[in-house]
This record gives structure tokens, sequence and C-alpha cells, in this order.
């Protein structure tokens, strides 16, 4: 296909010949029988004029209190800016006619014939000659689509239901002009017939001007975007809800391009329809927004950044979805124009219309809560969060046993962000160029699209990175849905997350399923920033991931630097290294088995987590939860004893309290008692501590708690461990093994 520069003149009245093609006739015994003959048909191709929306202006509200103004309507004549809005909406090329033997949905392709340019809007074709009714489809501005039908076989109801797929923006466009069909109902007999041919896309044009109310305010427009275009349409115009009847069909939208935008200019679009019909209960242009929007209506997106006056600088969207009209409908219809012209006024957050982002960094309570994993549960939508605070902002005691001191936060400067990594391609969880620093929070959107997973965003001071935090994309929410525990021989309860820290598949959340998805996150301990696990369930494939430039994932085995983390000797120094480096994994040290360059059981740090070592094992002391901490606010890696239900003595090896001994990608344990409520814990394997590889999906479970271990081997973190018919919920091991955390509520 192609993208046509120029308008092609349409010269109309040029004459035809017309050939008569006489068919070989042959006699037997039985008789004399005549094959099909074929006639040249005169086709004049007239495209019709597109409709256009109601036309209105919306009533100013008084005071300084109105965000938008819209208006709708406009001429025919209208220019758009943008280079792709070069298109002659009338030129016709690249024809396919299609001729089927009657009007009934049964009725069947008889001929089919492709021309790949035309000189005049007189189309002369070869059909089967039949005096009798014969359905013929004329499709224009399309590549050669014969091929797709197949004569004697395709029914005239398969064809009508076909879909025509335009699966990006340049696409709708790139044929030479705009797809359009027309229908010949009659005899297919010598003559000159006229077809009206109707444009498979609508038209939408969009200009935006910033007109404040409050004229001490400010509003700089950063980009518009359209969202939620369909990439199919199909030939018959479609009645009802189209093209998606289902909530989940995401496969057939798509979003286009965000554009550099000067107030004033106009946009258009030629976009497939998009009919999501009415919403009677709205009654206001304000509640035509996303609370009330059916799944998948077509809308723009202007995104600037507002500073009020005397306030700080805000970003903010405008949300804007049009149809037949700015209050009910959400109608995008083929060969119909929508001319739309806002005025921003303000930023009135009573107008569901505008967005800001979500702060993350505070409750419902208006509290501040940061952590270094924050949970996003809506696609495409704002979020900001505190970009100037380490983890939780909590000062942690040092550990008179060590040689360390207490951990006490910085406040952070940063002067650039990034997304480091996410789950999948580019894209699939943070919506691509959305990550921003303003006024000291980090703003990102998610990707609109139904996919969960994971990201880690970074600030910089412009050379290094300062802080990183992960964004948990996931359709999950714990503090209301969680599992409530009972510690061993008590009757003290806790709760606990369903699911791994970075589950993302959590509808399969079961050991019975063959599949359960990605398992979540792997962290060695004491670090904030997670490492991908497994993919699927009896493998080692990792969870795919885009890495930004300079951002790979590296092990131990990559680079004697990274092994050693830095060429420094103490736990400070490779602290800060895995700050820097936040998709390192530092393989273990030799002396004490942790990715701290220790020399020493007192050189480590056992207050990573926040919980100081108690001597003894389990470990019951509870500490606080530290800046290093990877949980969500609220939420915090457990103790040690909260794994010791897990058998019916509470000891290593010892009866195993689960529902079936028999594992099952996991356990099922008991979490109150020796029956009753229980929680799957999937066998997500491990990182070598020496290598860093992914091992032992399905085969091993091992999950960290904040402790660190108390007797025999003070170097470790204490862990619980699974394997076939056997749990160790009181062991430790090397601190550079890459686990997975299941977080318990502080």
């Amino acid at each position: 296909m192609r993208l046509v520069k120029n308008k092609i003149d349409l010269i109309i009245g040029i004459g035809a010949m017309f050939l008569l093609m006489i068919a070989c006739t042959r006699d037997d015994l039985s008789g004399s029988e005549k094959q099909s003959e074929t006639v040249q048909v005169h086709f004049n191709l007239q495209p019709i004029d597109m409709g256009k929306a109601t036309s209105f202006m919306t009533r100013a509200n008084s005071g300084n209190k109105e965000s938008l103004s819209i208006g709708m309507g406009g001429s025919d004549n209208e220019v758009g800016t943008r280079s792709s809005t070069g298109i002659s909406e009338s030129a016709i090329d690249n024809v396919c006619v299609f001729q089927f033997n009657g009007t009934a949905p049964t009725s069947t392709l008889i001929s089919k014939n492709y021309y790949s340019s035309l000189s005049s809007m007189n189309l002369v074709t070869s059909l089967t000659e039949n005096a009798g009714i014969q359905t013929v489809y004329v499709v224009a501005n399309v590549d050669d689509l014969t091929g797709s039908y197949t004569v004697n076989s395709t029914s005239l109801s398969a064809f009508q239901s076909s879909v025509y797929a335009m699966s990006t923006e340049a696409s709708v466009t790139s044929s030479a002009d705009l797809p359009m069909i027309g229908t010949y109902v009659g005899a297919t007999m010598p003559g000159l017939y006229a077809v009206s041919l109707t444009r498979m896309v609508a038209k939408l044009g969009f200009t935006c001007n910033v007109s404040l109310t409050n004229t001490s305010d400010a509003f700089t427009i950063t980009s518009v975007r359209l969202y939620s275009v369909a990439n199919v349409t199909q030939m018959n115009t479609p009645t009802g809800t189209y093209p998606a009847n289902s909530t989940t069909d995401a496969s057939k939208y798509t979003n286009y391009t965000a554009e550099s935008y000067t107030p004033g200019n106009m946009l258009t679009w030629y976009i497939p329809e998009n009919l999501r019909g009415t919403v009677s209960t709205i009654t206001t242009e304000q509640e035509k927004s996303r609370a009330n929007a059916p799944a998948y209506s077509t809308y723009i997106e202007v995104e600037g950044l507002y500073t009020p006056s005397g306030s700080t600088t805000e970003y903010v969207t405008y949300r804007l979805y049009p149809g037949t009209n700015m209050t009910t409908n959400f109608d995008i219809a083929r060969n119909t124009y929508y001319s739309i012209s806002m005025t921003i006024k303000g930023m009135n957050e009573v107008d569901s219309r505008v967005l800001l982002p979500e702060n993350m960094s505070i409750n419902n309570a208006g509290t501040q809560v940061t952590a270094n994993c924050y949970i996003a549960n809506d696609a495409n939508q704002n979020y900001k969060f505190k970009a100037t605070v380490m983890g939780n902002g909590a000062t942690t005691a040092a550990v008179s046993a060590q040689s360390g001191s207490g951990i006490t936060p910085t406040t952070l400067a940063p002067t650039t962000v990034l997304l480091l990594w996410e789950t999948g391609s580019k894209g699939d969880v943070i919506e691509d160029g959305s990550v921003k620093l303003v006024s000291g929070y980090v703003r990102f959107k998610t990707a609109d699209n139904s996919t969960n997973g994971n990201a880690v965003i970074a600030v910089t001071d412009g050379t290094k990175i300062l802080w990183s935090w992960h964004i948990w994309r996931v359709d999950y929410d714990p503090d209301t849905e969680y599992d409530t525990y009972k510690k061993y021989s008590s009757t003290t309860t806790f709760k606990m997350m369903k699911y791994n820290l970075g589950a993302t598949e959590i509808s399969n959340w079961s050991g019975t399923v063959t599949n359960a998805g990605d398992l979540g996150l792997l962290y060695q301990w004491g670090r904030k920033d997670p490492f991908v696990g497994g993919k699927l369930w009896a493998t080692t494939n990792n969870i795919d991931t885009y890495n930004s430039s300079g951002y790979a994932w590296l092990d131990g085995t990559n680079s004697t630097a990274i092994a050693n983390a830095t060429s420094g000797t103490d736990a400070a120094t490779s602290i800060a290294y895995s700050i820097k480096n936040p998709t390192h994994f530092i393989v273990y040290n030799a002396t004490t088995g942790d990715w701290l360059n220790a020399s020493a059981n007192s050189a480590q740090r056992d207050n990573l987590w926040g919980n100081p070592n108690s001597g003894t094992a389990p470990n019951t002391l509870a500490g606080s939860k530290s800046i290093y901490d990877p949980c969500p606010p609220g939420w915090r890696v457990p103790t040690q004893d909260s794994y010791q239900i897990f058998t019916l003595n509470g000891a290593n090896g010892g009866t195993m309290n689960v529902v079936s001994t028999t594992m099952s990608n996991g356990y099922n344990f008991y979490i109150a008692g020796t029956s009753g409520t229980s929680s799957f814990w999937p066998a997500s394997g491990f990182r070598s501590n020496s290598t860093g590889a992914l091992l032992s999906v399905s085969s091993y479970g091992f999950y960290w708690s904040s402790s660190s271990f108390g007797t025999g081997f003070p170097m470790y973190a204490g862990y619980l461990g699974f394997y076939s018919s056997d749990v160790s919920q009181l062991n430790g091991n090397n601190r550079s093994f890459g686990c997975p955390v299941r977080c318990a509520q502080e």
C-alpha cells in the first residue's frame, strides 16, 4: 500500500468499449449445455459525502471552576497540520470487484477482479452475465483482496462479515487513499450503472487552545494522543457494538503515536469505525469520562504541565471522548466527520475529564507512606510517587555485634528519571515516553492494556543512579485481599499477601495447574531491587524483559568488578554499588557467602531488612521496616517465625502441615491450624549465589525472611525452604542467593 502525496484528478464521462465474449457450446446425445458468458459492465463510481456529527458549542460555566470548553462542527475544508492528512478523500484507485449470484446470504461468489489503477471514475469490469438479480461489491483503495475469497465457495454473508485490517495509523491511508466500499444490486448485463462508495473510515479533526480563566496560571501542552483506535473494520456497515463485543478483546485496538502540538493547529486522523453505543445515564459533558465510557471507546488525551499561581507544577491530562454528541454517545461511525475544538480553561479536579496523577506515596488517610515498591492496579492511569525519599524514609538502628552504623536515609535530589526495565516488550507495562520527573515526583502512566507486569524506574543526578523503585502492575489489592496466618503454638495472628511479590498471573495461582505463569520476582537478601524469576513451570526460562540501553541484566560471571561489587572491601561500598547498579546480580563473597564484601560476620549488615540477629532460631524479633525493604507501603518482609506453622511440630523436617503431601509445583500450607484455610506457595526456584542462574523452578521453594540467622551460621539469613516431601522453615543460607518474597503486613 502507498501513501498518496497529491490528489488524483478524477475524470467523469470517459466512454467504454463493450466486448461480448461468446462461450463455446457443445452438443451431445442428451442435448446441449450453454456455459456462463462473461460480459463487460460499466460502473460509474461516486464517493458519497461524509456525514457530520452534530454541531454545538458548550455553555461556559461561571466562575473559575470551568476546565474545558468544547465545540463541535466545523467545515469540510479545514486543513490538518499533520503530514498524513495530505489525503484526497474522493480519489479512487486499487479496486476489487466481487460478484455474487443473488441477494440471499447463501448466494455464492461467482467472479472476482482486481484493478491496480483507474484513469477515471468509470470502471469497466468483466462479470458473469445474468439477467437475474446479482449482488456486486466494489472495494476501492485497498490491496488486492481477491485471494481472500474463493469463487463457488465464499458466501455473500461470509463476505459481508469479513474483516479488513488497518493495524496501524499509516495503513489506514497508505493504500493510496481512503478505503471505500459500494454495492450494485441488479442484472449484470451490458450497460452503465452508478455505484455509490462509502468511506470505510471516519474523519476526526481536533483543535485545542489554551485560555485560562485564572490568567495567573500557566499551562503548556506537551503532547496530544489518540487512544483506543479500532484496527479492523467490516465489509458491510456493522450494526450494534463493533468491533469488540467483549471487554477483554484488546487485540482489535491500538493507540496512535503521541504528537507534539502547537495550540490552534488542527490534527486530523482517519480511523476505522468504533461503535461503542450510548450511555443514557450521562447528563452533563463533565460526566462523559473514563468512569462512564464503554470499554474500548476512542478518546483524545491532551497532556501538559500546569502551574497554578503560587503553587508547584503538576502534570495534567485532559481526556475527551468523541461521538455523535459530547454527552451520551461514544460512536465513531464510518464516512462521518467529527470536528472538535477544545479550549482548556482551568484544572478543576471535580471535572472528571481532568486527570491528575494518583499519588502512590500518600495513603487514603492523607499520610505519606513511601516504599521501594508501588502497586499499580489500573490500565492507562497516571501515577506519581515521591522521588526524594529513600524507601520508607525510616532510620534503622545499628546492630551492636557488628561494626557497621545504623541505616540513616538522606534526601534525594534527582535531576533525571528513566525506565530501567519492564517485563514483556517496550511499552507493555509503562506507556512509552510517559516517565517524567515533575516537582520532586516521578510521574508515569501505565500502558493501555490488560497485561500485568513489573518495571523498575530510577532517578539519577545526571551521571549515576541515586535510587530506584519497583512498579508492580497487578489487579490485586493486598489491603483488601490477604491471608490471615497464626503464629505456631500461639494465638497471635498476622496478615500475609496471597501472592509472591511481583507475581502477575494470579488468576492461575494454584498448585493444580500445569502452567502458573509468572511466579514473582527474586531478591538477594537485604537488597531492595528485584531480579526476574521463572516464566513457566518446570523450566528455567527467565521472564522476558525490555531493558533500557546500559541496564542489561548482569551477574558475577560477566565481570570481575561486578563479582567483587567494586574494588572496595567493605559492606558500605557494596551497598552503594548495589544502589547504582540495580540490574547487577552480585555473586557471593567466599568468606561469608554474602553479596557484601564483608571480611567476617562482624562486618556484615544484619539490619538491611530491619530485623537484627537474635542469636536464636527462629528469630522472633520483629525489628522495623528499613529503607532497603522491597515490599509496598504498609507491608514488609516477614520474620522467620512466620513460617513455623508449616510443620505440625514447628521444627525443621517435621511432618508437613499441608493439604496434600504430594507436591504439585508447590504446596498448599495450612496457615491457621492443622486444617481449614490454606495458602499456595509455589516452588519458584532461585538464583544461584555463584552464577546468578535461575534454577529448580517447580522443584524447590526458597523464601526469604527479614531475619538474619541466629545460631550455628550467623553469616546466613533465615528462610523457608521446601521440596518434595520436606519443609525446612527455620534454616539459613547464603545471603547472595536470589529468592522470592511473600510480604507480611507491618
